[in-house]
Parts: structure tokens; C-alpha cells; sequence
């Protein structure tokens, strides 16, 4: 099937593998382009949701990276901080201040640094986080 030119909220929404709420959000914030069609018809250009694709792709193996056996979970906090740029406390800050994308990627990335905090904490065995 050809491609069209532009999306619908819910088609993009459907592409990004997000709700429509955040698209609307991504349309709001900047982050994604959009054209009003109408007066209750919002459009986004192929081109922007390939941009702003181009901008949020991380390879898969970044999400997996961070399971390992109980007892490394210094590795996987390094290894979450390589590959975001940041430690899992700012990144659940961030994630809070709702400066992070609403994407499936960053997600997990959210589960995973919130499972690296409760570890430290001591509010869950290194066992159980490896899990999540």
C-alpha cells in the first residue's frame, strides 16, 4: 500500500505506537509538526513523523541492555547512564516534569530506572528488578 503524504492524529498515533493524547502533546511541545486542514482536522506531514522518528530512534538492544543476573546491578546503572546520558534518578525527574517523549523506548526506559531506584533503596531484591 502507497504512503500517503499526510497522517491523521490517530494514524501517527498508530505509526508511533502512542496514544493520540500524546501525539497531541508532541504537536503541542514542538517535537512533532502539524498542519490544521480544517478547523477540527489536524494533519501530520510523512515527512515530519519520519523526522521526528529519525530523532527518537535508539537501537532495541539500548531497552535490553539493562537485564542482567541478580547481583550486577552496578552494570546495569552504568550501562543505563551510557546509553541515556543521564542517571536513572534524573531520568525519572525528567520523566516526571513530563520532559521525557511518550514513546514505548522510553518507557521501558522509565520501568528500568525506577527499578534501578528501588534497588538502591533496598525496596526491591536485585532478583526482582532483573525482571522489569
Amino acid at each position: 500500500m502507497a504512503q500517503t503524504a499526510y497522517l491523521s492524529v490517530a494514524e501517527a498515533a498508530a505509526e508511533l505506537e502512542i496514544t493520540k493524547s500524546g501525539v497531541y502533546k508532541l504537536i503541542q511541545r514542538g517535537q512533532l509538526k502539524a498542519l490544521r486542514k480544517t478547523a477540527h482536522g489536524i494533519r501530520i506531514p510523512r515527512l515530519a513523523l519520519d523526522a521526528y522518528r529519525r530523532g527518537i530512534d535508539r537501537p532495541a538492544s539500548v531497552v535490553a541492555s539493562y537485564r542482567g543476573e541478580p547481583g550486577d546491578s552496578d552494570l546495569q546503572r552504568s550501562a543505563f547512564v551510557r546509553d541515556t546520558g543521564v542517571d536513572p534518578a534524573e531520568w525519572v525527574r525528567r520523566w516526571k516534569a513530563d520532559e521525557v517523549q511518550d514513546t514505548v523506548e522510553n518507557m521501558h526506559l522509565t520501568i528500568q530506572a525506577l527499578g534501578l531506584l528501588m534497588m538502591e533503596r533496598g525496596s526491591v531484591s536485585e532478583k526482582a528488578a532483573v525482571v522489569l
